[in-house]
């Protein structure tokens, strides 16, 4: 908050010296062209005192010449003056903007990610002293058993959202350059995600087999993974998934459609920005930190690939990614 406040002050800095400048420069070309003015005047009388009527006219005639163009130059000068002062001031006025935005999306990712490890932290302990306090029978152990592991995959998943960010970020991310079996890394992954999802209703999946990439299972295991808990965090009741993977125009071409709220188009290139979310996280129920997509994106870039979002209709989200397939001809 003393972020966002300070930047506001100093934007409106800004824009006081920017105007007090350009009031200052209307002065000055206020009082040069005045100043020509009285000379001029000044000229005029000395040729009508010293001179005869011809050449009187004649210096009349280079001195109104001259007084045009001064104000010509003048007029010229000013205008590249105040267009550069505006220019600058617009470039300096847009930094100060994406700065207080960024600054709001770290004081959203700061609540979120508070929120997020609170949540499954206070879970497992809950469970545990259940556990310690509680002779439960084989069948409810098992269940708190359960409800403990997914809340720790839950934070081992937050853990390595945030630690797969950092690494982008600094550059540090190595990817592989093996082929690997892209139908059975996403099979696996759905397989996976369809039994501890409590919220996808129906997993449809059409996956073209030995669709072979360049690249990393696990990081892109990743990508599937985070687009398909985005679909269940905005999905109303049960989620649908579809999860296709064929060969298309030498690209593995993978489509992920869900029937969920869908996205605005004029959000459609913001939710890959770092840390953004639809909407503020005071009033946002949906969990989320503002990585998952951003990872998504930064993984698919780093293998060569695509991706894009279009409305699935009647509802939900799709999101097409294209990787170059191994050895395409």
């Amino acid at each position: 908050m003393f972020l966002i406040l300070n930047m506001q002050r100093t934007k409106l800095i800004i824009l006081i010296v920017f105007t007090y400048v350009l009031l200052q420069f209307s002065w000055w070309a206020y009082m040069l062209v005045k100043l020509n003015a009285a000379l001029y005047e000044q000229k005029i009388e000395l040729a009508n005192l010293n001179s005869s009527i011809d050449d009187a006219y004649q210096t009349k005639q280079n001195l109104d010449a001259s007084l045009k163009l001064k104000y010509w130059m003048i007029a010229g000068e000013g205008l590249v003056f105040i267009g550069l002062m505006v220019f600058g001031i617009s470039k300096l006025l847009n930094a100060y903007n994406k700065e207080m935005d960024l600054a709001q999306r770290q004081k959203n990712f700061l609540l979120s990610i508070t929120h997020e490890f609170k949540s499954p932290l206070a879970a497992v302990r809950l469970n545990m002293q259940t556990m310690q306090k509680h002779q439960l029978d084989d069948e409810k152990r098992k269940m708190v058993i359960t409800s403990t592991l997914l809340e720790a995959n839950r934070l081992n998943t937050l853990v390595e959202n945030a630690l797969m960010a950092a690494q982008i970020e600094t550059h540090n991310f190595v990817q592989s350059t093996t082929p690997f079996n892209f139908s059975k890394c996403i099979s696996t992954q759905m397989q996976a995600r369809a039994l501890v999802s409590k919220k996808i209703k129906t997993c449809y999946t059409n996956i073209e087999p030995e669709v072979y990439i360049t690249g990393d299972c696990i990081s892109l295991s990743s990508v599937v993974f985070n687009i398909v808990e985005n679909a269940e965090k905005y999905t109303a009741d049960e989620a649908r998934i579809e999860v296709h993977l064929y060969k298309k125009h030498k690209e593995a071409e993978l489509i992920i459609k869900d029937n969920g709220f869908g996205i605005a188009p004029e959000e459609r290139d913001k939710i890959f920005e770092k840390f953004y979310r639809i909407g503020n996280e005071d009033t946002r129920k949906s969990k989320g930190t503002g990585l998952g997509l951003y990872i998504v994106k930064k993984l698919v870039e780093i293998h060569h690939g695509k991706i894009a979002v279009r409305e699935n209709y009647p509802q939900g989200t799709v999101f097409q990614i294209n990787f170059p397939l191994v050895n395409a001809e």
